[in-house]
């Protein structure tokens, strides 16, 4: 999480935020917001992830849409779905799904309810 050793005094996007830590905001660091029930309640301060701290979240941004599925006889448990990835608050990766059978049903019940009117 974001702390600091001496008090806030900037703010950044309605957020207390040191200034070293502004310092980093302001040339463009990617940062995500997390509240807490005790933040919603004003028993606590809300925090901004950065750095670290976001990349521990474990959270991936899918960077370039995927264009094909390979079938492969060498992966018995399904196909390969190849991907792009940007992880929140790191790099971008080169990830592969093996998607067995039961999976892909499931994703794409999933995929349809996130955008019902689409074909």
């Amino acid at each position: 999480m974001l702390m600091c050793n001496r008090e806030a005094t900037m703010p950044y996007a309605f957020w207390p935020v040191c200034s070293q830590h502004y310092n980093e905001l302001d040339s463009g660091a990617e940062y995500r917001p997390q509240g807490s029930e005790q933040s919603a309640t004003g028993m606590a301060a809300p925090v901004l992830l950065m750095g670290e701290a976001l990349r521990d979240l474990n959270q991936y941004v899918v960077v370039e849409p995927p264009t094909r599925l390979t079938h492969s006889t060498e992966y018995p448990e399904g196909p390969l779905l190849p991907l792009r990835l940007r992880q929140l608050g790191g790099t971008e990766v080169d990830l592969t799904l093996i998607l067995p059978d039961e999976t892909i049903d499931r994703l794409a019940h999933i995929f349809r309810r996130l955008r019902p009117n689409q074909d």
